[in-house]
């Protein structure tokens, strides 16, 4: 019941992306709220309606509060990884500002000395930049590749100085 939930998410961002395009609700807000229900209700539920549609001698038996618990993990996901790729255009509009704040204070000064400000400004804006990636690949690496991955419930590192003398 995958495809339900990539409906129900694909059906929130086009509300919004079609209220900040035109300005306007596509539906009411009432029948937004009922729409996103009913689908929550049949990701909650359908497992058991397809298993009775198909006529499945096999009964889904997962308890109903771990359902409950699924779904909200699931938009809690849904939200939180919205948010950090939300973390990238607000990245991209940092570099803007900063860009636009060069060139402003270089149009400020005539003649060499805008030609030196936008060249140093640009020079500081890619350090900027780059410690910007770094920081951020340093945190995809550690904190969301190695807490998908890493259990510490192995062994205990000892260097091969140490095993040797053993």
């Amino acid at each position: 019941m995958d495809w339900l939930g990539f409906l129900l998410y694909g059906f929130v961002l086009f509300v919004i992306a079609n209220f900040f395009v035109t300005g306007k609700m596509i539906l009411s807000v009432s029948a937004i709220i009922v729409i996103a229900l009913v689908f929550i209700i049949l990701i909650l539920f359908g497992d058991s309606l397809s298993s009775k549609l198909q006529k499945s001698k096999e009964k889904v038996k997962i308890p109903f509060v771990e359902r409950i618990f699924d779904v909200i993990e699931m938009l809690l996901s849904l939200a939180s990884n919205t948010i950090s790729f939300l973390r990238l255009s607000a990245f991209a509009i940092n570099h803007v500002g900063l860009c636009m704040a060069v060139y402003l204070l270089a149009n400020m000064v005539q003649g060499a000395g805008n030609l030196l400000i936008a060249v140093i400004g640009n020079g500081i804006v890619i350090v900027l930049e780059g410690l910007i990636v770094a920081i951020q690949v340093l945190r995809l690496e550690y904190y969301e590749l190695f807490s998908r991955f890493y259990e510490g419930n192995g062994k205990e590192y000892e260097n091969i100085s140490v095993q040797a003398k053993k």
